[in-house]
């Protein structure tokens, strides 16, 4: 089964693609091994953590710095395939 995740952006409720989703968190769980690995290496518990937390920022700051205009072409994208039920894969 495919992973999916519905999310509200800016008073949006998106379903994103199942193998986006799936994909996506492939590549960033891969990253958080691996600096998970890396920090328990180096008895440095806090370069986890504080990857954690500029990912998160960092994540934030690039949703907010997008334009209206490409905002509003994913969320139509997004609702039009969720309102078909079908995505195109």
């Amino acid at each position: 089964m495919k992973a999916s995740l519905n999310i509200n952006i800016m008073g949006n409720m998106l379903h994103l693609r199942p193998s986006e989703v799936e994909s996506c968190k492939k590549i960033v769980c891969e990253l958080i091994d691996n600096v998970r690995e890396a920090a328990t290496d180096s008895l440095s518990p806090t370069y986890y953590f504080t990857l954690l937390i500029v990912m998160h920022y960092l994540s934030q700051d690039l949703l907010s710095d997008m334009e209206d205009k490409s905002l509003n072409i994913i969320f139509n994208r997004l609702s039009d395939t969720n309102e078909k039920g079908v995505y195109n894969e």
